[in-house]
């Protein structure tokens, strides 16, 4: 396991498994400004397999594992070959999508000795509410690298 030293090092990797021609599938969405605030915070890693390349942020005890494969086949084997190179390790992933189309991938985890503990429904009500996006527009959120710095003037002052 190595840390991700920039935000290049990351499109790199997207981009040599990319190169093989073979496929892309991926639940790593991260955009630049979150990958620049883990990657200042130490706290993205990645481990290079052949046809396979896993992502991992650091979340206190764990790790969140995000993959970068060319397909199902290289998927189903290099879970199961992470979790027996990193045995003390604890890996949580996030499958995000309809029942019916993560199905595949949830056996994939779960044949690697993942196991399923949780499931979000995540529900939208859109509307038109002009004054709603005036809010969100003027609306923004402190980056991992900030709140670690709110964090520690709360604990300190």
């Amino acid at each position: 396991m190595d840390k991700v030293q920039d935000y290049n090092q990351i499109k790199n990797l997207i981009n040599k498994i990319k190169s093989y021609k073979e496929g892309y599938i991926t639940n790593f969405y991260f955009g630049e400004g979150k990958c620049n605030d883990l990657i200042k915070a130490n706290l993205l890693y990645y481990v290079n397999y052949d046809r396979c390349i896993f992502l991992l942020n650091k979340d206190f005890d764990f790790y969140h594992l995000s993959f970068l494969v060319t397909d199902y086949t290289q998927l189903a084997l290099f879970l199961k070959k992470i979790v027996n190179d990193y045995p003390d390790l604890l890996f949580v992933s996030d499958i995000i999508g309809l029942a019916d189309k993560t199905s595949h991938f949830t056996e994939l985890f779960e044949e690697a000795g993942f196991k399923k503990y949780k499931k979000l429904v995540r529900l939208a009500h859109l509307n038109t509410f002009s004054y709603e996006d005036e809010v969100m527009q003027l609306t923004s959120y402190a980056s991992y690298y900030q709140s670690l710095q709110i964090k520690e003037l709360l604990e300190n002052y």
